[in-house]
């Protein structure tokens, strides 16, 4: 514990400048990972996911406001941006924007639970905000937060498995109001337990390392798919920037988390839940279906939900999972991560075709900035009228090819400012301006 309240002893090449505040890219990569990619696919019904799309990419706008507006120009290091300081209100503004936006989202009555599972979404879009925070303060609290993190996900753990619901559709709800606050808790304690990582010894790193899988354990339980998609992301795009050593071992690393952590698997045949059996009676009857009856229906009906996969957990703590979530599950991250691979190997070829949205974060302007966010937010308004899911995994292959793009080295880049530095242009375009400050 000593050694993790020591500073990490970062490389001095990383170190930001002293005018103003620096954001390693992968910082950034992580607040629009959540952000973009787990709570988009979130939600306990359809109304209110349409109401966090538009949410995030308010805040989507917020962040290019904040972090790429004039005078917030690249520093001098390479793979930093320059990062003004936040105003109280701009905190404040993203508060009441998402709470009110959620709280309309739901038109039933407003019981405590549905109430409860309501208030999740501002606190889901303002968790990546106080990351953000955390990085601007010391490394104590910074610390504190990442453990509060772990902790509300082992509370959940716990509480699913000991003293909760089990519940009969195959996913942990436990002492949350909702699976998905288990899933998103452990997946907004990854980016921080990997920053506090940086420069530790081997035994606190192994520590952490062994915390970051008992989250992954979390994520799996939770059931949810957005937030186990959003967690490996994070993984894969942070050691492309940071570990590109890891990546050939990190397969092995998620294989040994599960297979040690979970201990055996059984297969039995499943019985249709209440859940299933009023789905059917609703189509059936015909009166007040609809498209989730219909996909209950359809997973019945073409075997998935026929089986359970019962997880033995170490102590002998039994679970069931469902087997279309399960398959799910695997299908969703792992064609995801098979996409972003071939963004990854495309991107010499991908450079001019998303020349606006990387261009913007190198320009020396922000014109070209604000014309993608507002063709992100006109995207992002017009899937949240439309309900086929390919169109928001689209939207996050497109996100994710932008973000690896902006974590990986551009060598041509800093050796052509650099040299233009050193000779000193005229029309003084690659002297650094003044940060200004709200």
């Amino acid at each position: 514990m000593t050694d993790l309240l020591r500073p990490n002893r970062v490389d001095p090449s990383e170190a930001a400048p002293v005018a103003g505040s620096a954001l390693p890219p992968r910082i950034i990569i992580g607040l629009l990972m959540i952000t973009w990619f787990v709570a988009p696919l979130s939600g306990a019904g359809f109304g209110a996911v349409k109401l966090v799309d538009v949410m995030l990419a308010i805040d989507f706008l917020v962040v290019v406001v904040l972090y790429r507006r004039p005078g917030a120009q690249r520093v001098a290091q390479r793979g930093t941006l320059y990062c003004p300081p936040i105003a109280r209100r701009h905190i404040l503004a993203i508060l009441l924007l998402g709470s009110g936006l959620m709280l309309g989202a739901f038109r039933q009555d407003l019981g405590v639970g549905t109430a409860l599972r309501t208030l999740q979404y501002p606190l889901f879009a303002l968790l990546p905000v106080m990351i953000l925070l955390s990085l601007r303060v010391g490394e104590k609290v910074r610390l504190l937060l990442a453990l509060a993190l772990v902790a509300g996900t082992v509370f959940s753990i716990g509480g699913a498995l000991f003293g909760g619901e089990l519940a009969t559709r195959g996913r942990a709800i436990g002492l949350t109001t909702h699976m998905n606050q288990l899933g998103m808790t452990a997946a907004c304690a990854l980016p921080l337990i990997m920053l506090i990582g940086r420069g530790r010894s081997r035994r606190v790193q192994i520590m952490l390392w062994g915390i970051a899988g008992f989250c992954l354990l979390g994520l799996n339980l939770s059931g949810a798919r957005s937030a186990l998609l959003g967690a490996f992301a994070i993984f894969v795009l942070y050691g492309i920037s940071r570990l590109r050593r890891w990546i050939s071992l990190f397969p092995s690393i998620v294989l040994v988390v599960l297979v040690v952590g979970v201990g055996a698997l059984t297969i039995q045949p499943k019985a249709s839940d209440t859940t299933e059996v009023a789905a059917l009676q609703r189509l059936s009857g015909d009166v007040g279906s609809s498209r989730s009856d219909a996909s209950r229906a359809a997973l019945l009906n073409n075997g998935l939900n026929a089986l359970n996969f019962g997880v033995v957990l170490v102590g002998g703590v039994y679970l069931e999972q469902d087997t279309h979530n399960v398959f799910l599950t695997v299908l969703v991250t792992g064609g995801i991560v098979a996409l972003a691979g071939l963004v990854l190997a495309l991107l010499p070829w991908l450079y001019r075709a998303i020349a606006i949205s990387v261009g913007a974060f190198r320009s020396r302007t922000t014109r070209e900035l604000y014309l993608y966010s507002l063709v992100v937010f006109g995207f992002a308004v017009w899937i949240s009228f439309n309900n086929a899911l390919w169109i928001r995994y689209f939207w996050c292959v497109l996100a994710l090819a932008l973000m690896a793009q902006i974590s990986v080295d551009d060598g041509e880049v800093t050796v052509s400012e650099s040299a233009s530095a050193s000779t000193g242009s005229q029309d003084g375009a690659d002297s650094p301006e003044r940060p200004t400050t709200d």
